[in-house]
């Protein structure tokens, strides 16, 4: 199976294969052709991912916001029953740590550094805004496109690159993925750099600059996400199979190499994470069989990553086939193995930490990000190399599914809790910025959630806020000092019972406590795969001494 080799130093092409790429590629051939359907791609893509980045905010794409800013460990480390007088936006480049605080200072997560560098990069040149931060996820998607558009064009004909660069840039989950302010764009990106490289050693030959330029790819990759490791194994699987001689080890040193620059650049730090993160994944745990929880979702992946389907037998069918098609492809034609490894491994490889672990990791779209870079071009190749017009007939078919299902909710697993600050900020700030804010944090974290959130607000910052861990008589006396009027705020989480209800245990500290207005709710929303409860705002007063 390996690349057809005709030189010691070089691993070839077959000479009908170099022909048809060199005519492809050659100026008074197909370029122009090709650069204007790249471009009509690029066009579409970023028109629709324009428009998505306008979403509200997720929680965990703000604490990606306060990660650029150096500011992510501030909320985790929020000081319990103290009042502060003059917090910071954690999100706001106003009050950002240098730049390079971004690399180390993260509690209770686990990321490698380089996208919250380049965010924070992006930020300072494009602006701090929302929308400004989602779209440097947007244009990391948009690239990711245009290598896999090229990368297809290499191995197809112009049509079949049209209809992949088209079915990926309508996908509406790739929309979403390629706007959500974390890393999964990015990695996206890298992860189509890599499919590129391989495909153009596939195409025109081997050589030891461009394998070991594929190698040190990897680099970026693991710097960017963990989940990065299901594709740097398909890469080094490819080129055990497919590379000959000593360019697989060349490929293996390459590899060596750009492991340990990442172990260097981050391994202390992600070392710490680890041991700082604790239990935080356990929302990932469930207690649910592998097989009948985590192994369907992860098998039903292929579609999904291209479309949201309502039923998950139809996602399992659906993505069956593919996967059929791919394999039976890839037999006929092996120059196609960049393609299915990259869609299989690593989801087989998110598979087999959820089955090691009791995880449910398969649930969440955004963590096979890295696999989206083969779909459609994966099944879409492998069908036209068992038929022609049967790649390009699948291809049409996977951009009109796609295209029906823009206008879809986000689904991508981060639900938005920024209906709290949009319910809450107006009758907080009408009371003037000396009145306190009491964020009563249970042990669902809300209350931290609820700072970053609530700092995110522009402008809302700086008023005194406390979380309030542990009531007690001492720390309310320094609130009911603090209060002009001895009125305070009461963010809690969902106590029920009736409009009496929330600060009933308070009264049972303070019994001078009364309510001045009645709260105001939000509806519960999902933390990850958790349900949480709703917020409520209360007006608390302490009543006139005797």
């Amino acid at each position: 199976m390996d690349v057809p080799s005709r030189a010691a130093d070089r691993l070839e092409p077959t000479a009908a294969d170099a022909a048809t790429s060199r005519s492809r590629f050659s100026v008074a051939g197909a370029r122009w052709p090709d650069l204007a359907a790249a471009i009509a791609c690029a066009v579409v893509a970023l028109a629709l991912r324009w428009h998505a980045a306008g979403h509200g905010l997720s929680m965990d794409e703000l604490w990606h916001l306060a990660m650029s800013t150096g500011r992510a460990s501030d909320f985790i480390g929020w000081p319990a029953d103290v009042l502060v007088t003059e917090p910071t936006a954690l999100t706001s480049l106003d009050a950002a740590a240098p730049p390079l605080a971004a690399w180390d200072r993260f509690k209770a997560v686990l990321h490698p550094p380089l996208y919250m560098l380049t965010l924070r990069l992006w930020r300072e040149i494009c602006g701090g805004g929302d929308w400004q931060a989602a779209m440097y996820s947007a244009v990391s998607g948009v690239v990711a496109i245009l290598f896999v558009f090229f990368a297809v064009r290499m191995q197809a004909s112009l049509p079949l690159a049209t209809v992949v660069g088209l079915a990926m840039a309508l996908s509406p989950v790739q929309i979403d993925l390629g706007t959500e302010v974390r890393s999964y764009a990015l990695l996206m990106a890298l992860s189509a750099c890599a499919a590129w490289q391989m495909v153009r050693i596939e195409t025109r030959g081997a050589t030891t600059s461009g394998v070991w330029w594929l190698g040190l790819t990897l680099c970026p990759l693991m710097l960017t996400h963990y989940f990065a490791a299901g594709t740097c194994l398909a890469v080094v699987l490819w080129g055990m199979l497919r590379l000959a001689g000593r360019f697989r080890g060349h490929l293996l040193a390459a590899t060596a190499v750009a492991a340990v620059a990442s172990a260097i650049l981050w391994l202390p730090q992600g070392i710490a994470q680890l041991a700082d993160l604790g239990a935080g994944d356990g929302y990932l745990k469930t207690s649910a069989p592998f097989w009948r929880h985590a192994l369907p979702s992860g098998l039903a992946l292929p579609l999904r990553l291209l479309v949201y389907v309502p039923s998950r037998k139809l996602a399992l069918l659906g993505s069956a086939a593919i996967v059929a098609v791919a394999i039976a492809g890839l037999r006929r034609r092996p120059a196609l193995m960049p393609w299915v490894f990259l869609l299989v491994v690593p989801i087989l490889s998110i598979l087999a930490l959820d089955a090691l672990r009791g995880t449910q990791n398969t649930i969440f779209l955004r963590y096979a990000a890295a696999a989206a870079v083969a779909m459609p071009a994966a099944p879409v190749l492998a069908a036209a190399s068992l038929r022609p017009s049967a790649g390009l007939v699948l291809g049409i078919a996977f951009t009109l599914l796609a295209a029906a299902g823009l206008g879809a909710p986000r689904d991508i697993g981060s639900p938005s809790f920024n209906h709290m600050a949009a319910a809450f900020v107006p009758a907080i700030a009408a009371s003037g910025r000396e009145t306190p804010i009491v964020l009563h944090d249970t042990e669902n974290m809300r209350g931290m959630y609820s700072i970053i959130e609530l700092s995110h607000v522009p402008g809302f910052f700086p008023r005194p806020v406390m979380r309030l861990r542990h009531p007690r008589p001492e720390v309310l006396r320094t609130i009911r000092d603090t209060a002009p009027e001895g009125t305070f705020w009461l963010v809690t989480s969902g106590m029920g019972g009736g409009a009496e209800a929330a600060p009933d245990w308070l009264r049972a500290i303070d019994p001078s406590l009364r309510i001045v207005r009645p709260a105001a709710a939000v509806p519960s929303g999902g933390w990850g795969v958790c349900p949480r409860p709703g917020m409520e705002l209360w007006l608390v007063a302490f009543a006139p001494a005797e």
